[in-house]
């Protein structure tokens, strides 16, 4: 059994890397093979990277944190007075979770749904006192 841990300011996402490009520090295109590794990578390799995703809509799914999405909203619609009045600047940790584009996109909603599930079942209630 796979033990998920949720952290405050995590949103956990998909992302579709047809509509991305990854970026090492040299700024050198990172290339994913159709099995989902990085070409010319070891598969436990940890490569930091930029992102660079097209302006496009349905590219990023959130799997879960969506609440938390709203109190980094900035924006000039008539919704930006009252929500600037609340937020404070704070660090946003977003996990993507890039899937092979060989993978059939109804076993990536069948892993997200179950992702989705997994976390929430082991959420507890907030006490108050």
């Amino acid at each position: 059994m796979i033990r998920i841990e949720v952290f405050i300011n995590n949103i956990i996402t998909s992302i579709s890397i047809n509509k991305i490009k990854l970026y090492d520090n040299e700024k050198n295109e990172l290339k994913i093979q159709p099995n989902g590794q990085f070409k010319g990578s070891n598969s436990s390799d940890v490569t930091p990277a930029f992102i660079e995703i097209n302006n496009e809509s349905n590219i990023i799914g959130i799997i879960d944190g969506q609440h938390r999405t709203f109190a980094y909203h900035e924006g000039n619609d008539i919704y930006e007075k009252v929500i600037a009045s609340h937020r404070k600047i704070q660090n946003l940790l977003v996990t993507g979770i890039l899937f092979p584009a060989s993978e059939p996109s109804e076993k990536r909603l069948q892993f997200e749904a179950n992702l989705f599930l997994e976390i929430n079942a082991n959420q507890s209630n907030v006490v108050r006192n």
